[in-house]
């Protein structure tokens, strides 16, 4: 079973290298970096979201038969824009086009973590903390 301290490791390390590819469209132009740290942000989220899908959907189908089912469903169609929107920011925005439109691309990224960023502040509030209400997810390691 997962628990909720390894899912806020996962989120936090992802909260990290979001600030990093910030920090990197702040500055002067780089390219590279920003693509380098956009492909291991991706493979980041990728491998956390395929830990806690399983979590996410078992939470919402509990909730669903129980007073939180209209925040848990609010919640679930949130996760799921943000990972469709994560997924056609990260195809928009390969190395090519990180290149190509270096401002477009620094306005993008810094949207996308602040929306990124305010997404699991969401999840984290009602569907992690719904998922230890139910024992889906352990409060200790």
């Amino acid at each position: 079973m997962m628990s909720y301290p390894r899912l806020m490791r996962q989120h936090a390390t992802i909260e990290a290298l979001a600030a990093d590819l910030l920090h990197i469209v702040q500055g002067p132009r780089c390219p590279e970096a920003a693509g380098a740290t956009l492909r291991r942000l991706a493979m980041l989220i990728r491998d956390h979201h395929a830990e806690e899908e399983r979590i996410l959907s078992t939470t919402a189908d509990l909730a669903a038969r129980d007073r939180y089912d209209q925040a848990a469903t609010a919640a679930m169609r949130d996760v799921v824009a943000q990972n469709e929107d994560w997924g056609a920011f990260v195809y928009r925005w390969c190395p090519g086009a990180i290149a190509a439109d270096w401002p477009g691309f620094a306005r993008a990224a810094q949207a996308m973590v602040a929306d990124m960023h305010r997404r699991h502040a969401r999840e984290i509030d009602i569907l992690y903390s719904l998922g230890v209400h139910y024992g889906v997810l352990e409060t200790a390691e």
